[in-house]
């Protein structure tokens, strides 16, 4: 054995058995922090639209259907078609350049929401962020698996999954203020921007391990590159592994009536309590923020410390999560106190976001190392393409029909009466029409909230079907 390769063994050991531990190495640190950063920026150019949408709204005068189809498709369908693709770029070239490439499209399509003039405008431009988009996550967790050993995947995808409540607590905060001070177009600059020069700083200090040999896989030996293999053969595989078929479902199902109400919930603060944007952008923080923070902290400590030997925690905690979740949201759309409501949502965002870590941990571990992007890609399929873009226009949907239900017929009907810019509407009408939304969209959120039973089951189904190697 050469003196390079004994000292390769030797390093190694102290890192295997600090891996067993949980321990991180300061190389380890230093990319999940840049990999958030990556992935903050993904969620703030979506979350942004959360409490913007009311100001678009009133200015160009649109239904919650077209909010729905604005939020949901023209952003997943297009990240859908995407992921795919890239994510098999991913598993068979340099992560990091795809990572930063992704990264600067995405930031610049943010920013261009901007400068729209019309709703078809932002429509493409929102289309824009999602064919980029498509690009991140699947290759964040592809690199999460090669840094991090089988015992660490939980709790750093966890940390990773932080990303989210953290976009929940700066995308309200700083979308409010930015709008009520300047403009809702200048809250689309505000996030846009910063995506660029982390793009510029991740390219120049992270390296792809399969390069450098820092890969913590312990199924493959460090520095291979992966075999190609065809993607019909891979599909194959992930919908014959009836644990995967259950995740998919599970992960489908959580995200349509988790959209939905991550979606809509500041418009029913907004309309029922009247708050301003800045009172309902502070409780969203709270919730997605704080509370999100602690329950994916608190979702991937207890998924990796009850693992045992074949992982099945990752699959029960989430179904735990989804039931407090719906149980929370529902009652948080029924009280007649808006501070009962913003402390049953930031419970509810707590028991949401359990499942972040969990959730993608486990793919990453089921599935064989040369598919992990692909596999993260068609979850997130699932996520998006499916979840998101059917939820938020069925809110829309049921909350425009239900405020036609709930409109005075003496004055008209709902949908004529209502439909324009509010600041047209004459003084007459200004209250009922605002009633009736409001009415409208909180019936919406209810019906939607009964829908997490539907994914509490498919997780429960799940854990007992998973077989997780952990060691």
């Amino acid at each position: 054995m050469s003196s390079q390769s004994a000292d390769s063994v030797q390093d190694a050991e102290p890192k295997a058995e600090a891996a067993k531990k949980g321990l991180w190495s300061g190389r380890q640190i230093f990319v999940m922090v840049m990999l958030m950063l990556i992935m903050l920026s993904n969620y703030l150019d979506r979350l942004i639209m959360t409490i913007v949408q009311e100001p678009i709204k009133d200015e160009m005068g649109l239904t919650d259907l077209q909010l729905g189809l604005l939020t949901g498709p023209a952003f997943g369908i297009l990240y859908g078609l995407s992921a795919i693709p890239i994510a098999r770029l991913a598993d068979r070239y340099d992560r990091i350049n795809i990572l930063a490439v992704s990264l600067t499209v995405w930031s610049a399509f943010t920013a261009l929401c901007a400068a729209v003039g019309s709703y078809a405008q932002l429509f493409v431009a929102r289309m824009g962020v999602g064919v980029a988009e498509g690009g991140g996550a699947p290759s964040i967790y592809s690199l999460i698996a090669d840094y991090f050993a089988p015992r660490q995947r939980g709790f750093a995808t966890a940390v990773l999954g932080m990303a989210t409540p953290l976009a929940g607590f700066v995308a309200p905060l700083v979308g409010a203020y930015v709008a009520t001070e300047f403009g809702w177009r200048w809250a689309f600059v505000a996030v846009g921007v910063p995506g660029v020069l982390i793009a510029i700083v991740f390219r120049l200090t992270v390296r792809d391990p399969r390069k450098t040999g820092e890969s913590n896989d312990n199924t493959a030996a460090a520095g291979d590159t992966p075999k190609p293999s065809k993607f019909l053969e891979d599909m194959k595989w992930l919908f014959t592994s009836k644990p995967f078929v259950l995740i998919f479902m599970s992960t489908m199902t959580s995200s349509l009536v988790m959209t939905s109400t991550l979606l809509f919930t500041a418009s029913f603060l907004l309309r029922k309590f009247g708050m301003t944007l800045q009172e309902a952008g502070i409780v969203l923080s709270l919730g997605l923020g704080l509370g999100g923070i602690f329950g994916a902290l608190l979702g991937g400590f207890v998924a990796d410390r009850f693992s045992g030997e074949h992982g099945q925690s990752y699959m029960f905690v989430p179904a735990v999560g989804a039931a407090g979740a719906g149980i929370f949201f529902f009652t948080a759309y029924s009280v007649s106190s808006w501070a009962l409501a913003a402390a049953f949502v930031i419970a509810a965002s707590v028991f949401q976001a359990m499942k972040n870590g969990p959730n993608f941990a486990a793919i990453q571990t089921l599935v064989p190392p040369h598919m992990r992007a692909t596999a993260s890609a068609v979850m997130l399929l699932a996520v998006t393409m499916i979840g998101s873009s059917v939820g938020p226009p069925l809110v829309g949907v049921l909350s425009d029909w239900a405020a036609g239900g709930a409109f005075d017929a003496t004055l008209g009907t709902y949908s004529d009466v209502c439909s324009g810019p509010a600041a047209q509407l004459s003084a007459a009408l200004q209250g009922p029409c605002a009633a009736a939304s409001s009415k409208g969209l909180e019936t919406a959120l209810r019906i939607i909230t009964v829908l997490y039973i539907v994914p509490v089951v498919f997780y429960y189904l799940a854990s007992k079907h998973l077989r997780l190697v952990m060691d």
